[in-house]
């Protein structure tokens, strides 16, 4: 049974509160097996949130960047541009949740709102909706019938499952090595305990649509992933990550650039508030070469996540596309002098520039600070030697990744890459049509990206181009 305890209301003044930050609940339980529940209920509720068109709320990525920080609602409302901010402390005895929150108004640090929920395990289902439906009221918005089901709509009435389903989120954030295969194993797991867990089948679908790039066959993965996405669609229309999923399998598996792109305006309309559909869509357009359109949608997404990484990159990564190598490269500086721990990311995407600009020392020291992306460095590393006049090293990283292929997954798009490098135009040829005939994700990027500039002028190229399904 749920207990809600109302502190405070919000009576100061008729106004309405128009955007809001959502920081991750503290984990104040001293159990970090419990981490996944103070994170999970903090997902649930930006994602509830997200769905109003009235409200603008920081995404994720930028408000989990405060996690296991002091912050003061000021400094968080002046570094995201919000008017609020939403804090929240979970502690776990047992079976016993207590949940206090806390709502400030960013513009002088008063206090709005707050609550205290007590819950038990059992019965978790419930405290997304009723919290996202407390939080609106206080910021004083007047919502429609629709608008107030969707936020105390919940996912599934199986503790159990939701349990699992929010074990499965975590560690498909965490972005740590093997978190998409533990991932989904919670998210099969949510639905082997309810089997019309469409929430569930949709973290599925993205979990397995993100291992393409490294762990997995295309072929194998993605019919997993579709599988997934068609199961939570037919379950649920509504809900924005199944359309994403889908975009993600249209584009990578099925090359149906428009139907990828319908599928991304559907989850934008679903979450308006969300910066993840406007950031794909926007980084879809850019591989079409659409830039001034990919760019307006990534500066929606940064508006709503403006710490985010990939946002970020994905700013960066329309200007490295679009030959405008200097701004790429300021954009990527920009976010290490921000945070000089940034991830590896933004160091092979920066060390790529370099490489453009002919500025080959920084760009390997670059690309070998990229430390987390495995075969992709290592066939990024090779490129680098190859173009920079290194081709000893370069020829020793292609040996090397060929001769780990007879024991793992290794992309063949890797080898081309580094052929591309070398000038030896048949044989990068022959490997991209390797990747071709398993579908590999990484040829979308043949229409932008400068590392095949050496391919263009071969009619080969334009033919693999049109193959891919990409617009000339």
């Amino acid at each position: 049974m749920a207990v809600y305890f109302a502190l405070t209301s919000y009576t100061r003044g008729a106004d309405s509160i128009r955007s809001i930050a959502v920081l991750p609940f503290v984990n104040a339980s001293g159990n970090p097996d419990t981490e996944y529940l103070s994170n999970g209920i903090t997902d649930s509720l930006i994602n509830n949130l997200s769905q109003l068109p009235k409200l603008t709320v920081m995404s994720r990525n930028s408000v989990f960047r405060y996690k296991g920080k002091e912050t003061d609602a000021r400094a968080v409302g002046r570094d995201l541009g919000v008017q609020a901010v939403l804090t929240g402390r979970l502690v776990q005895r047992g079976e016993d949740v207590a949940i206090s929150l806390e709502l400030v108004n960013a513009s002088d640090n008063s206090h709005i709102w707050g609550s205290q929920y007590n819950h038990k395990l059992s019965d978790l289902t419930a405290l997304p909706g009723a919290i996202s439906q407390a939080v609106t009221d206080n910021l004083r918005l007047k919502l429609s019938d629709d608008e107030k089901h969707l936020l105390t709509k919940r996912s599934t009435n199986n503790p159990e499952a939701y349990q699992a389903y929010l074990k499965g989120v975590y560690h498909s954030a965490s972005f740590a090595p093997g978190g998409f295969e533990k991932a989904i194993g919670y998210f099969t797991r949510a639905i082997a305990i309810e089997p019309n867990y469409a929430q569930a089948y949709a973290g599925l679908a993205n979990a397995y649509a993100e291992l393409p790039f490294t762990n997995l066959p295309p072929q194998e993965a993605l019919q997993k992933a579709r599988l997934a996405a068609e199961r939570a669609l037919e379950l649920d229309e509504t809900i924005a990550e199944a359309h994403l999923a889908q975009a993600t399998i249209k584009l990578y598996y099925d090359r149906d650039w428009p139907a990828a792109e319908r599928e991304c305006r559907r989850a934008i309309e679903l979450t308006p508030g969300d910066a993840l559909p406007y950031q794909y869509y926007g980084w879809q357009l850019g591989l079409m070469g659409r830039f001034d359109e990919s760019l307006t949608e990534l500066r929606r997404a940064e508006i709503l996540d403006p710490l985010s990484i990939n946002v970020n990159v994905a700013i960066g990564s329309n200007f490295y596309w679009s030959g405008q190598y200097d701004r790429a490269a300021e954009q990527y500086q920009k976010m290490i002098e921000f945070d000089p721990k940034v991830g590896g990311l933004i160091r092979l995407n920066l060390g790529e520039t370099y490489l453009e600009q002919h500025r080959f020392p920084e760009a390997i020291a670059e690309i070998q600070k990229a430390g987390q992306f495995g075969v992709i460095q290592n066939a990024t590393l090779g490129y680098a030697y190859a173009v920079s006049g290194n081709r000893p090293e370069a020829r020793k990283i292609l040996f090397q990744l060929q001769r780990l292929s007879t024991q793992k997954y290794v992309p063949p798009f890797t080898s081309a890459l580094i052929y591309a490098g070398l000038g030896d135009k048949d044989r990068a040829f022959a490997w991209l049509e390797k990747a071709y005939t398993e579908r590999s994700v990484w040829l979308l990027w043949l229409k932008v990206d400068p590392k095949f500039d050496s391919l263009r002028a071969d009619p080969r190229f334009a033919e693999f181009v049109h193959r891919v399904g990409l617009p000339q």
